[in-house]
């Protein structure tokens, strides 16, 4: 069991070693893949597509084992984290989207790395693609745990 696995490494999801409601990361390093970081606070990850209304349908193919399919319920809200933006004074500014807990989610994401915990997101961060480790700044600032909490009505 271990923080951080990935698709090259370890042969089953399974082997992530997180707790429930910690803050989970997952990623898919693939350059020619255009796809978002993935940070939520898991109810509970099982394996299959049970219910296509339930959560976010996660899809493992490690190089070294069989494909298998997840199915992440998260607790509030889910973030897709995408490289940020610049603005005209070439500072950076966060690009991100917010998805609901019961929103739909039906399209698999690809899984190449997962992550469990806040530091261990925060050291992959620092050392992963396309400007992301200035997202570690802004899990510090707390800006991103406004919307990883439940929605109060």
């Amino acid at each position: 069991m271990a923080k951080r696995i990935d698709i090259y490494s370890n042969k089953s999801l399974d082997e992530l070693d997180f707790e429930r409601e910690e803050l989970l990361a997952f990623d898919n390093n693939d350059c020619d893949w255009s796809s978002p970081l993935v940070l939520a606070i898991p109810k509970r990850i099982f394996r299959g597509y049970k219910n296509p209304q339930q959560g976010l349908r996660l899809l493992w193919a490690p190089s070294n084992g069989k494909r298998e399919e997840w199915t992440l319920d998260f607790k509030g809200r889910m973030l897709e984290v995408w490289s940020p933006r610049y603005k005209s004074n070439g500072s950076r500014a966060p690009n991100y989207s917010v998805k609901e807990e019961g929103t739909p989610q039906t399209t698999p994401y690809f899984i190449e790395t997962a992550i469990a915990g806040r530091a261990a997101i925060q050291d992959y961060l620092r050392t992963s693609k396309s400007g992301m480790d200035f997202y570690v700044e802004v899990m510090e600032s707390g800006e991103f745990n406004f919307f990883l909490k439940p929605l109060k009505i």
